[in-house]
């Protein structure tokens, strides 16, 4: 066969003047090109990334030429897309596609690996709850600043960083934005992997489904946290765990939890040793994707802190 499946059950939602259409669909990968494909996207004529239909786009740009981008999207009641952004983004690249201007714009970057960085800090308000701000970052890998330093603790710079962030109660909101400007600046036909990388909040992996070619990874700064916890009554573990972990070793992980839970601890103590065996064993798959050609350690603590709380 021509293509061979490379996961199923991927839902896709597609706004519609109707409404919004869930489907679930199959990607699949070239045998011969390596190159991946949603068929039925192929079979219904959408864009890979589509997130309307043409009969949508097009009352939208009837609607932009009157009112604003916000009345445009609120005047409509059953579609997911509640994005402003989104009409302005429609407008700007219609307006582009129809002009008979010559391209200014450069040719997109050629990368052979993308890292996608995410992490979250709450917003403390005067009055009501609290909101949790997205921070989401793509670059291009990391250079020395100071490769001449006879410091142990050189500093790194990341490549092309651009950094959104937002509110964005609708993840898909969020995530489409990362996706429009990866796809403005970079050749997605010739990267190979996206590596996307965090903590393992839901909304976070559910950038896995929106990114193509991508890849989550656990960030090593949480795993470590996790491990550090598993081993606190036995910090002598603490390398050899990690060392299970990093290596895919899963027989030894498991092998580990079971030896701690059958020793006498307290239910404090037991209870976190549940909690983190769940989150290591829970995310395997997410941490072994660090072994994959190309990725880099995740930073994404640092700039909560640096640039977010800034």
């Amino acid at each position: 066969m021509e293509w061979v499946v490379q996961s199923r059950n991927r839902e896709k939602t597609v706004s519609t003047l109707l409404g919004d259409i869930c489907y679930q669909r199959t990607y699949y990968k070239n045998r011969e090109s390596g190159a991946f494909r949603h068929l039925t996207d192929d079979l219904l004529e959408l864009e890979p990334h589509a997130r309307m239909d043409t009969g949508l786009q097009s009352d939208m740009l009837t609607k932009a030429k009157e009112i604003s981008y916000e009345q445009v999207v609120q005047s409509y009641d059953d579609i997911s897309i509640r994005s402003r952004s989104t009409v302005k983004n429609l407008v700007h690249r219609t307006s582009m596609e129809n002009t008979n201007w010559p391209n200014l714009e450069d040719e997109k970057r050629k990368v052979r690996f993308l890292y996608v960085e995410a992490d979250e800090d709450h917003v403390h308000q005067q009055r009501g709850k609290g909101m949790i701000m997205k921070l989401g970052y793509v670059h291009e890998g990391k250079h020395l600043v100071n490769p001449a330093c006879k410091s142990k603790h050189k500093r790194n710079e990341l490549i092309g960083a651009k950094y959104i962030t937002g509110l964005y109660p609708n993840n898909d909101d969020f995530w489409f934005e990362v996706l429009d400007y990866i796809e403005a600046q970079y050749d997605l036909d010739y990267v190979e992997r996206i590596f996307l990388s965090g903590d393992g909040a839901p909304w976070i992996q559910a950038g896995e489904d929106i990114l193509p070619k991508c890849s989550f990874v656990i960030d090593g700064y949480h795993l470590s946290k996790y491990i550090k916890s598993a081993t606190g009554p036995y910090p002598a573990y603490e390398k050899k765990l990690k060392n299970y972990v990093y290596r895919g070793m899963k027989d030894f992980v498991e092998a580990y939890f079971e030896t701690i839970e059958s020793n006498e601890h307290t239910q404090l103590e037991l209870k976190r040793f549940a909690s983190c065996k769940t989150y290591i064993l829970g995310n395997w798959e997410s941490i072994q994707n660090r072994n994959k050609e190309g990725y880099l350690e995740c930073s994404a603590e640092g700039h909560i802190s640096h640039v977010l709380s800034h």
